[in-house]
């Protein structure tokens, strides 16, 4: 055992003799300082005790008094749990400051101040190798530091999925897309995807910020061919709809998650009346699950194919699956939705209908009957039961993100505004992105795409003739990426996180009309 000093200059000697050492300098370097560890921790948006750094003592006593008594002062080098002070009230921390300022150190003259993190008589401590988390033990105390230099006591904690590290590398061919920089937007943001491979053929050696520019200083990628997107634990499939190319990736990845339609419907005759051709692969179609969370989380947990929902389907979908499940819909009646959307919903690629000459300042019946996404949330909303007869008409409007559906249902018995609260919450109170909203009143009290983009949302109405109408709003451009991501999570046991898709908080608000 060394000093940490010597240390580092005796492996600064040997890296440049290129000898191998377990630790490298620099990972000596960031681990035996707590201020470079802890930025290292908040860079990749790892949780961390709340931290503050000051450089005179009249700041380190205003950091203490901002972080709340009991706080905890740590020299920025040092082990074994010494030097470490409990702060409790303002004298002791002018006492410590004061002895910290005439040490004389210039380590001492550097401030660091954590939160005090209360715990029951132990901690935890994981050894992870690579990516692995080797072995972890038990540090029981009676005393707040639980070093077993300062006496605590060791015991073997069992490495269970809590404690291992979940690092996904993740695959993206048609990278280029909306929906493809919608995702690598969302898993650039994810804490727990290691790696990204951005594939696109006609872009293949260009920065991905050459197609995205929001994404400029985020990332430093570069898309690749598609042979080059391999050895992953995900690939997502944001290819056209109908170019079923699945099966040329089935083999590079554990998970596999399509956006395109190729693999919503279940039923090949579904496919063939709604696509117009028959499907290449219709063998293949049961092994696919349908990639919304809030119906289909069980499904997709393991799941290796995970297929992507349409914008409209996915808006209609969530804004009924309450009454359905609850079953309070007439099903003798059919539901009426009516979905004002984006131009971004037909994609990248130009064409006569999004040519902005042609586009702004229209409202257009752009598939007043026979739209594809009915199939979708005719098969969805049947929850195993006779289908329902959806007659859903879309209509493109001036904006460029967003769907904004209203969706007319007939109930078999009138429900007043508490049953539809209750309906609605009972579906959705635990889902971490459905936010149940109610306003009485202002202009904003109903779905509007672009006051909440890139976000969705619904509302339930009621009236006086056993109806029920019911709204929902979606960012088009991102779906179906915006699911996906969340898919995954559940699909491969990743934690959840609220900041991972960030936009597909849903609003629901249940007003009297």
């Amino acid at each position: 055992c060394i000093q940490h000093g010597t240390a580092l200059y005796a492996l600064s000697i040997l890296d440049g003799w290129c000898v191998p050492t377990v630790n490298t300098y620099e990972v000596a370097e960031v681990c035996g300082n707590k201020l470079l560890t802890t930025m290292r921790l908040v860079r990749h948006k790892v949780p961390a005790p709340k931290t503050r750094v000051a450089f005179t003592p009249e700041a380190a006593l205003t950091a203490v008094e901002e972080l709340g008594y009991p706080v905890v002062m740590k020299p920025l080098i040092g082990s074994w749990g010494r030097l470490v002070s409990k702060v409790n009230d303002r004298e002791s921390a002018e006492a410590i400051v004061e002895h910290k300022d005439v040490l004389g150190n210039y380590l001492h003259s550097i401030y660091y101040v954590q939160e005090y993190v209360a715990k029951p008589g132990r901690d935890i401590r994981g050894f992870v190798v690579g990516e692995e988390t080797i072995c972890a033990i038990y540090r029981y105390s009676e005393h707040w530091i639980t070093n077993t230099a300062r006496g605590g006591r060791a015991e073997n904690c069992p490495v269970t999925p809590e404690l291992k590290i979940s690092s996904v590398k993740v695959g993206v061919i048609g990278a280029g897309g909306y929906a493809g920089g919608e995702l690598l937007r969302l898993l650039l943001s994810h804490p727990e995807v290691r790696e990204i491979v951005a594939g696109s053929e006609s872009l293949a050696g260009k920065p991905v910020a050459a197609a995205h520019p929001n994404l400029r200083k985020r990332t430093d990628l570069e898309f690749v061919h598609y042979e080059d997107v391999n050895g992953c634990d995900v690939i997502f499939l944001s290819l056209p709809n109908g170019t079923h190319r699945a099966d040329e990736f089935d083999g590079r990845a554990k998970v596999l998650i399509d956006l395109s339609s190729d693999h919503r419907l279940r039923d090949p005759k579904d496919y063939e009346r709604w696509y117009g051709t028959a499907h290449p692969y219709p063998e293949r179609l049961d092994r696919w699950r349908y990639g919304i969370p809030e119906l289909h989380r069980a499904e997709i947990k393991g799941a290796l194919y995970i297929t992507g929902a349409g914008c409209n389907a996915t808006a209609t979908i969530l804004a009924l699956f309450p009454l359905f499940a609850a079953d309070v819909v007439d099903r003798s009646r059919p539901v009426v939705v009516e979905c004002k959307v984006g131009s971004s919903e037909g994609g990248r690629q130009p064409s006569e209908d999004s040519h902005h000459p042609e586009r702004v300042g229209v409202v257009r019946s752009f598939r007043p009957v026979g739209h594809r996404h009915t199939a979708e949330a005719e098969q969805e909303l049947a929850l195993g039961g006779e289908r329902p007869r959806i007659d859903l008409s879309v209509t493109s409007v001036e904006l460029v993100r967003g769907v904004l559906a209203t969706a007319h249902v007939y109930v078999k018995q009138p429900l007043e505004e508490k049953d539809l609260w209750r309906i609605y919450r009972e579906r959705y109170a635990s889902e971490p992105f459905v936010r149940i909203v109610k306003e009485r009143s202002g202009i904003f009290r109903y779905p509007e795409p672009n006051l909440e983009r890139p976000t969705a949302g619904g509302d339930a109405f009621r009236d006086r003739t056993r109806r029920a109408t019911s709204g929902e709003h979606e960012d088009a451009a991102a779906e179906p990426a915006a699911d996906e991501p969340r898919a995954v999570n559940v699909a491969v046991a990743l934690r959840r996180r609220n900041d991972v898709v960030d936009h597909r908080k849903r609003d629901l608000e249940v007003v009297p009309q």
